[in-house]
């Protein structure tokens, strides 16, 4: 499998798979990982993606993630808001209430 397929597959909702290379996988069946830095998870209907920049390679994942995901179902936060998300166990709301684009 690609991985421009496991990204469009993980944004379908897939539960497990990885990219031939095995450097971009799904994880706990709603983790897209890249390596070991966590860059998507999806909750609900929602994928939440880390858009904190790493290289080239998750650069592009990323961005495909953007791609396949409707803009109403993306939410796109720092690595710091994704950590207390995932594996730090907040909900989205708690995160996105405490962060600054939602205060004032």
């Amino acid at each position: 499998m690609t991985t421009r397929e496991l990204v469009r597959d993980f944004v379908r909702g897939a539960t497990g798979g990885s990219a031939s290379s095995g450097r971009l996988r799904i994880e706990e069946g709603n983790v897209l990982v890249n390596y070991s830095t966590p860059i998507a998870i999806r909750i609900g209907n929602k994928v939440v993606l880390n858009s904190s920049k790493y290289s080239v390679t998750t650069s592009k994942h990323q961005n495909r993630v953007r791609d396949y995901a409707d803009s109403r179902r993306l939410i796109e936060v720092s690595s710091t808001e994704f950590e207390e998300i995932y594996p730090g166990g907040k909900s989205i709301n708690e995160v996105l209430e405490g962060s600054e684009r939602n205060n004032g």
